[in-house]
């Protein structure tokens, strides 16, 4: 075998090489918590912010479940809140009302009832999702479980008196669901806006490869030169 061959094919086994390592998504260490974070997820793949489907019960409330099970996400003991209750004085003792979010809220007309925890799900894992929410108590506790076993969880505090305006949420571990708990507060109740999943466009750990075959020459070239002067 001529000199040049062995070096190409030195070469190419180590573009190879090279490719494979830089295509790797290095994910964290370990979980961690997304506690008020004012932007949530960079780039993420998807956003659900409920606004479509906002006001679509006339009275009372709706149950949020598999409305958007295209996107992969289910919920539940979340509710939309019929339009006509958006003015009603029973929504007064909530802090704040937005129709682009779901609530915990299971009726308004006769009276407000709240449920906790509530729950988001999605049908394959993820390893990173976030969204806001605003309650009526500031305490509450974020769980995320895969196939119904506790992986990570973290107390914060949310807004209380306006819209909702940081993110919660996890990253660097690996959970089908999220469960939220509102605080121990005789009204519990919560809503929850801009969810966010995934990542939109993976970026590369390392270097973007150059083709096989630049690759090749380049590091054949480099070899004959280390040769030539050693």
């Amino acid at each position: 075998m001529n000199s040049f061959l062995k070096c190409t094919l030195v070469a190419q086994a180590g573009a190879a090489i090279a490719i494979a390592l830089s295509s790797v998504d290095i994910a964290p260490a370990h979980a961690l918590a997304i506690d008020t974070s004012p932007t949530g997820l960079t780039n993420p793949a998807q956003t659900i912010d409920f606004s479509d489907l906002a006001g679509e019960a006339p009275v009372g409330t709706t149950a949020l479940t598999n409305q958007y099970s295209s996107a992969g996400v289910t919920f539940s003991n979340l509710y939309f809140v019929g339009s006509a209750d958006f003015d009603t004085i029973s929504f007064g003792e909530f802090p704040y009302k937005d129709s682009a979010s779901a609530f915990n809220i299971t009726s308004l007309s006769n009276g407000m009832t709240t449920v906790n925890p509530f729950s988001i799900q999605f049908t394959s894992p993820q390893t990173r999702a976030a969204f806001k929410i605003y309650s009526s108590t500031p305490t509450v506790t974020f769980t995320a479980l895969l196939n119904g076993t506790p992986i990570e969880s973290f107390t914060s505090s949310s807004v209380t008196n306006g819209p909702p305006g940081e993110y919660y949420g996890f990253t660097g571990v690996t959970f089908d669901q999220i469960q939220i708990a509102v605080g121990d507060a005789d009204l519990r109740a919560a809503g929850i806006s801009s969810l966010q999943v995934g990542e939109a466009t993976p970026v590369p750990f390392g270097f973007t490869p150059l083709p096989g075959l630049a690759v090749s020459g380049l590091l054949c070239g480099i070899n004959r030169l280390r040769k030539r002067f050693a």
